[in-house]
């Protein structure tokens, strides 16, 4: 759909969704406030840009140390092929992991599947990684430990 075709209220939801929401039972009544609908009404423009396409999908990050993870690590799984389906779905499925991917391996890195797995302590942190290996019988993985979390910004199309 063009731009064109998109109304001022639909335009006006689309600015509100992109900022951050508060953290309450009904964030998107704050929303609605803010644009001068009522929440009932903003979340039917919501969904009918979602609809339509211009929506793709909706998310939140959370800032993984402001909700008291302060142990977070990048892990690196080496998964056979065959294995890669089964062991992906044990990963996502884990509250304590937030991305999961399989990536092409480099010849000097073979290891195709990638985690983001987020804790409160180090310590608890290596039990997850442990008890994730042994649940999917993956022995070879490398725990890269996040230093510190880079400035994030969003991208804002309206």
């Amino acid at each position: 759909m063009s731009p064109h075709m998109v109304t001022e209220e639909q335009r006006q939801v689309l600015r509100a969704l992109q900022s951050d929401l508060s953290c309450e039972a009904r964030p998107f009544r704050e929303l609605a406030g803010k644009v001068g609908l009522t929440e009932a009404r903003f979340l039917e423009v919501a969904r009918e840009l979602k609809r339509s396409g211009i929506i793709r999908r909706f998310g939140a990050l959370v800032a993984p140390g402001r909700a008291g993870l302060a142990a977070n690590a990048l892990v690196v799984w080496r998964v056979s092929e065959g294995e890669v389906g089964r062991v992906g779905r044990i990963f996502s499925g884990s509250r304590h992991v937030s991305h999961c991917y399989e990536r092409r391996p480099l010849p000097d890195f073979e290891y195709n599947v990638y985690t983001m797995v987020h804790a409160g302590d180090v310590q608890e942190r290596d039990r997850i990684v442990a008890a994730l290996s042994e649940e999917t019988g993956c022995r070879e993985y490398v725990v890269l430990a996040t230093k510190r979390e880079l400035k994030r910004s969003d991208p804002a199309y309206w």
